[in-house]
């Protein structure tokens, strides 16, 4: 609760709570003043009394009369703080006053000390009577303090009608004190509650202080500049892409999001841009040269669109461009600008002279048309279908679009195979076909391993959708490691079955072999699994593999090594030929079966068929 009280009312409570103490303190030591003083009075006038009395005693107690008694009786009542008086001879009580009205407290002791004793509001004194230096008994003193008169009374009176005035020119001047004391740090408060962290808007404070007021206003007037520069840096390292200097995804996003909900401008486009063979420069040049393009590519397109256009760099070698308020003509007429600029555009780099070109897909949007996901996919499938169309090529996204319903397809697929993958609810099975030798029985087994893929509902996913998917999408290699680590987890666990094998076909994409990853992977498999390598048959098709081959003769050579054999399969349907065979390192070669269908009654077929195995099957 106090914490939330301003500091100018604290002040005020505080001065006048201090005010307060302050008399409180001055009434305590005054009624404390006041007790001290009552009982000095009663000790002199004990004295004074002891004095005066004391001849009168001495005879009472020598010749006990009653007039004696009576006239000291008389003597003492004048002294109305006396409330009791006691006078003993050899311990025996000779003479007792006791005032009108006065009852003596029951745990009253008429033994007291010599010394004076204070308890409640009596005064407790007992002397002795005597005189020159003969003593003739003892007297007690009973007196009550209350029956003296000072002057506290008056002065709590006093005081007490003071304290009003008092405090009301305490909390005048705690107002006037807190009220100019407390306005510069009101003054900071109030730019504070006013300053903008995300905008780094931060109002100044002045003031022409020298002391503790001016140091901390400079501190803060230099800590929010501070702030407002480390803020603006930061809020452009987080929109922009380091590299180009561009939007990035997340800013770009911000903007998609921004324009479908702004209702001022009817029409919009969007443009993606994707470079077409960019991997191909990157890998033949290098990484600096690469990315030494997308710096040259983001400053030629930012050139080449409207100033109020939003460009971004979304990822690799994508490119994304916002051209509000534009009509899908005029879209595509920058989008063609852009594609013919950038053909006759051509980079160099280190005496090398690289020709390129960009695949543009776009997507003409409403306010609230799409959301931002949508809208980005729709132009990611039109990217797709220009691509598909070949180089520098645009398309427009129109839903019905054969192209955009292939690409939404293999989005779900692309899904699906990476659940599979992690082993989510999708999952692949594989399957083994069975490889019989026609020329002799044996009791070995030998089979080619087949993948199957079952989407999260179940239903299967055929091979002829989900591997060209994962070629177009480079994902083969993910799954051909799986498929090989997961068949030798499996067969390993059964030492009876790998005794009846054979051998084992395992399948491959065209540039498996040729990738360090499944490289090491198979390196990381020879050191795991305890299995007869002479068993493992990896093979590849012809169509897509002779190229990548001879890429990878020295990690098949490391291969054989160690017994496994290297195939290459569907052999005849592809550009390869005889003689490119011989310097291949290949244990077998599959020919295809449209050759071996036609081979009784053609007799080129029968001739190739023949030929074959003699030189090149195993």
């Amino acid at each position: 609760m106090w914490k939330k009280i301003s500091i100018r009312w604290q002040l005020i409570a505080l001065l006048s709570l201090a005010l307060i103490l302050v008399q409180i303190s001055s009434l305590s030591l005054d009624y404390l003043s006041d007790i001290e003083q009552r009982k000095t009075l009663a000790i002199e006038q004990a004295e004074t009394l002891s004095f005066a009395l004391q001849h009168d005693l001495v005879r009472a107690v020598i010749d006990s009369k009653a007039d004696t008694f009576s006239d000291i009786s008389f003597r003492v009542s004048g002294f109305e703080s006396v409330v009791m008086l006691s006078v003993f001879a050899n311990d025996t009580e000779t003479f007792q006053y006791v005032r009108e009205g006065f009852t003596p407290p029951e745990d009253l002791s008429l033994s007291a000390p010599t010394q004076p004793v204070f308890s409640d509001r009596y005064l407790h004194i007992r002397e002795a009577l005597s005189i020159d230096g003969y003593e003739f008994g003892q007297m007690f003193f009973l007196i009550d303090l209350t029956q003296y008169k000072t002057g506290l009374r008056k002065q709590l009176i006093s005081k007490l009608l003071i304290f009003p005035v008092e405090l009301a020119i305490a909390l005048i001047l705690a107002w006037w004190i807190g009220k100019n004391y407390t306005r510069p740090f009101l003054t900071l408060a109030q730019a504070m509650k006013q300053a903008d962290v995300r905008q780094a808007i931060f109002p100044k404070v002045k003031t022409d202080a020298k002391n503790e007021i001016g140091v901390m206003y400079d501190g803060y007037n230099q800590l929010t500049s501070q702030i407002a520069r480390t803020t603006s840096d930061l809020k452009y390292l987080g929109e922009h892409d380091s590299l180009t200097g561009l939007l990035n995804r997340y800013a770009i996003e911000e903007k998609i999001a921004a324009s479908l909900k702004n209702v001022q401008q009817p029409t919009n486009v969007l443009l993606m841009l994707d470079v077409d063979q960019f991997k191909l420069i990157n890998d033949a040049a290098g990484h600096a040269a690469g990315d030494e393009l997308l710096k040259q590519l983001g400053q030629m397109i930012s050139a080449n669109v409207p100033s109020d256009a939003f460009v971004g760099r979304i990822s690799a070698d994508d490119f994304m461009i916002i051209l509000p308020g534009c009509k899908l003509l005029d879209g595509i007429s920058r989008a063609e600008s852009l594609i013919q600029a950038i053909s006759d555009y051509r980079f160099t780099w280190k005496k090398e002279i690289f020709s390129v070109s960009v695949c543009i897909g776009i997507a003409s949007f409403m306010p609230n048309e799409y959301t931002p996901q949508a809208l980005t996919l729709a132009a990611d499938t039109a990217v797709y279908a220009a691509k598909a169309k070949g180089h520098g090529q645009l398309s427009i996204y129109h839903a019905e679009d054969k192209n955009v319903q292939q690409y939404s397809t293999d989005v779900q697929t692309v899904a699906t195979i990476k659940d599979a993958l992690q082993e989510g609810e999708a999952h692949f099975e594989l399957h083994a076909q069975a490889i019989v030798p026609l020329q002799k029985q044996t009791d070995l087994i030998s089979y080619e391993i087949l993948l199957r893929l079952k989407n999260a509902a179940g239903n299967m996913v055929y091979p002829d959708l989900f591997l060209p998917a994962a070629n177009r999408y480079q994902m083969m290699v993910d799954i051909d490691s799986y498929v090989l680590w997961k068949y030798l987890e499996t067969v390993t666990a059964h030492p009876e079955h790998i005794e009846k094998l054979a051998f084992v076909n395992i399948n491959l994409g065209g540039s498996t072999l040729n990738n360090s990853d499944f490289q090491n992977r198979i390196r990381q498999a020879i050191e795991r699994f305890d299995f007869p390598w002479s068993k493992l048959v990896l093979e590849v098709t012809e169509t897509s593999a002779v190229g990548n081959l001879a890429q990878a003769s020295d990690f098949i050579c490391y291969c054989r090594e160690l017994g496994i054999r290297v195939a290459l399969d569907d052999f005849g349907t592809g550009m390869a030929s005889f003689e490119y065979l011989k310097n291949l390192p290949l244990d077998v070669v599959k020919i295809d079966g449209s050759f071996v269908r036609d081979m009784l009654e053609d007799p080129v077929d029968l001739a190739m068929v023949s030929y074959a195995p003699v030189s090149y099957t195993h």
